[in-house]
């Protein structure tokens, strides 16, 4: 069975993203930064009139901030209501869009060719990667989205405000 996947460059590497988690990429960045937010949080972007939390896998990844530039796309992840009615589960509540590099084609791979992660990509938290495809001249990452974007540091007011 095939599974397609969206291409995005993060850094040097090539990552690959559910199709079907991904509602649009949009190529207009504005993003307001948000005070004693986590580090891999960019901030918030008004889409359309929705207010939706931008994530840098990159931070996530150790890979390090993303520079905005003329190629850099937020690909906007579909939220858990839209996907409900789907096979594919998600755990979020709301949009979110995820910034990277640039964003290439969609492919299709078999899913039988969907590896571990080898062992020389360690660079790479295992956490964040559900696989690799070998390419023709490339190899493809697949990211973990859920993970990526699950907030699970806490921001203790209290203690910050100290």
């Amino acid at each position: 069975m095939n599974k397609s996947f969206i291409t995005v460059k993060i850094d040097n590497y090539l990552f690959g993203i559910d199709v079907a988690l991904v509602r649009e990429v949009n190529r207009y960045i504005d993003i307001s930064p948000v005070s004693l937010s986590p580090d891999f949080i960019s901030g918030l972007m008004n889409l359309r009139g929705q207010i939706i939390t931008v994530i840098d896998p990159g931070v996530r990844l150790n890979l390090g901030k993303r520079q905005l530039d003329n190629t850099t796309r937020c690909v906007v992840i579909k939220s858990g209501a839209e996907l409900a009615n789907s096979s594919l589960s998600s755990s979020l509540n709301e949009t979110v869009g995820i910034l990277v590099n640039a964003v290439g084609d969609i492919i299709s791979v078999d899913e039988d060719s969907i590896e571990s992660l080898p062992p020389n990509l360690s660079d790479l938290d295992n956490e964040f990667i559900s696989g690799v495809v070998k390419l023709e001249n490339d190899l493809l990452v697949i990211l973990r989205v859920d993970a990526i974007v699950r907030n699970d540091k806490k921001v203790n007011l209290q203690t910050s405000m100290s």
